[in-house]
């Protein structure tokens, strides 16, 4: 394959995680940065991945298309709109768990599943405040 083509799949994939992991509302990421990381990443790995502005363009669409909430910031990139609880509303409905009737392997059940929707920041304060 020339270096052109690449792996148009694995560079999908590798702008959703840019997209996941790289921004959020304060912090879109341009079309440029993102085929700077989807190329650098593809080097790294050493697979054959390249794209170009144009390409990460098909691959937003694409990915909008399968029900990603991407959002477009006029002059300034995307980001994906991650609809994860904040602290306060998993701390909240942590509360609402551990005060329910369920029975408590029902309970410990909800709990790990709403620290597992967390982002990795909020995670440990989630379970220091399960143990109080």
């Amino acid at each position: 394959m020339n270096n052109r083509q690449g792996n148009k799949k694995i560079s999908l994939i590798l702008v959703l995680k840019a997209l996941e992991q790289m921004s959020d509302m304060a912090h879109p990421v341009s079309q440029i940065h993102l085929v700077k990381m989807v190329n650098d990443i593809g080097g790294v790995l050493d697979c054959d991945v390249w794209c170009d502005r144009k390409t990460v363009g098909r691959h937003i669409k694409l990915l909008i298309a399968a029900g990603y909430d991407i959002v477009s910031v006029k002059r300034k990139g995307y980001y994906l709109n991650k609809n994860e609880f904040t602290k306060a509303e998993s701390e909240t409905l942590i509360n609402l768990v551990k005060n329910s009737k369920l029975d408590e392997l029902e309970k410990m059940r909800l709990q790990k599943k709403l620290i597992a929707q967390q982002s990795n920041v909020n995670m440990k304060k989630l379970k220091q405040y399960l143990k109080k």
